[in-house]
């Protein structure tokens, strides 16, 4: 799970369901501070319509809840290449988080927390509370 403050993910808390994948996030975030940037948050809603994963990311994220980690300045963000600490590590990084390509992974929450103090809860166990 990812503790995301202030646009970034700053840590990955160790979750049994995905194993030792956790501490290659956990490390690749403690390398790499620009990967941490969340780049897209997206909430596709084409697999409530019954559609089915294609395994090409730009029609699978459409299906549901899905984040891109690291660069971002090429539609409008603002981390780009010169943020990373060298060319190799330059990433843009889509998961897409629904069952059908992730199965061992869940959503837990998602709630947007703004200045004021208030938080809309978007998602909980997996489901849109916001439609």
């Amino acid at each position: 799970m990812f503790a995301v403050e202030a646009n970034r993910a700053q840590a990955v808390r160790p979750a049994a369901t995905l194993g030792p994948a956790w501490k290659d996030e956990a490390e690749h975030l403690r390398r790499e501070p620009a990967y941490g940037n969340m780049a897209e948050l997206g909430f596709g809603v084409l697999g409530d319509f019954g559609v089915s994963p294609v395994g090409e990311i730009l029609l699978d994220e459409k299906l549901g809840l899905h984040v891109a980690f690291g660069r971002s300045d090429h539609f409008g963000g603002r981390v780009g290449p010169a943020d990373f600490s060298s060319p190799a590590e330059v990433v843009h990084i889509d998961r897409i988080y629904i069952p059908a390509t992730q199965p061992r992974v869940s959503v837990f929450s998602v709630v947007f927390r703004y200045p004021d103090g208030t938080e809309e809860v978007v998602m909980t166990e997996g489901r849109y509370r916001v439609f």
